[in-house]
C-alpha cells in the first residue's frame, strides 16, 4: 500500500488517532510541523533568543536538535547535563561562560513524560509548578524552560527516531529527569490510552486548560 498524504512511497506508519496511514517522510514532517506550530504560537523560541540545548544523547536529544535547526536559532549553546534533577536546572547552566540571560533552556521531555509528572503530582499532592514551560529565576537572570517535545508522544518519538535512522534502545528511550515518572501512573495511562486512543492528548489539553485558568507553568 501506498501513503495516504503523498501517494508516491510506501505506508509504513498507521497510527489510529491519525486517521491515515503515511510513508516515513510524511509522519516526520506531521511531527516537525506540530512542534513548530507549538513553539511559533506560544512564542516560546524566537531567532534572537539565548538557548542552551540539554544534550545527554537521547533520542529525545537528538530529536530536539533536528528541531532547534528548523527553528533557525542564531545562538545555540550545546550542554552535557550532570543532574537528573529539576531543581538543578537553574545550576546546571549558571557556570556557562558565554551565556547572557535570559535565557531558553531546551530539555528533553514529550507528552508522556508531562503527563505521568501530572498525574503523580496530583496523586502523591505534590506541586505543579513544573508543568507547560515554566520560569526560574526571576529579573535579569530569568530562564525559560522549553520542553520542545510536549506535544509528542513517546511512542511518535519512537518512530521518528526510527524513520530518522536514530539508533532505539531501553537506554535512550527512558525519561531523563528523576521523579517525573510514576510506573503505576504511568502504567494506567497507557493502558487506557490503548482504549481511547487520544487519551493522552486529551490530558494534555487539560492541562493546558489549566495551566490557562491558574497561570502555572506559563
Amino acid at each position: 500500500m501506498l501513503c495516504e498524504k503523498c501517494h508516491k512511497s510506501k505506508l509504513e506508519i498507521k497510527l489510529p488517532y491519525l486517521g491515515t496511514g503515511l510513508c516515513s517522510n510524511c509522519f516526520c514532517r506531521l511531527i516537525s510541523k506540530r512542534v513548530k506550530k507549538y513553539v511559533v504560537s506560544r512564542d516560546l523560541i524566537t531567532r534572537d533568543d539565548t538557548v542552551v540545548f540539554f544534550d545527554h544523547k537521547s533520542i529525545y536529544s537528538k530529536i530536539s536538535k533536528e528541531m532547534l535547526g528548523m527553528l533557525y536559532c542564531r545562538k545555540l549553546i550545546i550542554h552535557k547535563p550532570k543532574k537528573k534533577e529539576i531543581s538543578a536546572i537553574a545550576s546546571e547552566i549558571k557556570n556557562i561562560k558565554e551565556l547572557s540571560f535570559p535565557v531558553k533552556v531546551v530539555i528533553p521531555w514529550c507528552l508522556d513524560d508531562e503527563a505521568s509528572y501530572f498525574l503523580s503530582s496530583v496523586f502523591k499532592s505534590r506541586g505543579l509548578c513544573f508543568i507547560g514551560n515554566p520560569e526560574i529565576g526571576s529579573g535579569k537572570r530569568k530562564i525559560r524552560v522549553v520542553k520542545l517535545l510536549r506535544p509528542v508522544l513517546r511512542e511518535e518519538c519512537i518512530l521518528f527516531a526510527k524513520a530518522k535512522g536514530i539508533k532505539v534502545d531501553k537506554r535512550n528511550t527512558a525519561p531523563y529527569f528523576n521523579g517525573i515518572y510514576e510506573p503505576d501512573s504511568a502504567a494506567m495511562l497507557d493502558k487506557i490510552d490503548k482504549k481511547h486512543y487520544e487519551t493522552k492528548f486529551s490530558l494534555l489539553k487539560s492541562i493546558d486548560e489549566l495551566i490557562e485558568k491558574t497561570g502555572i507553568g506559563k
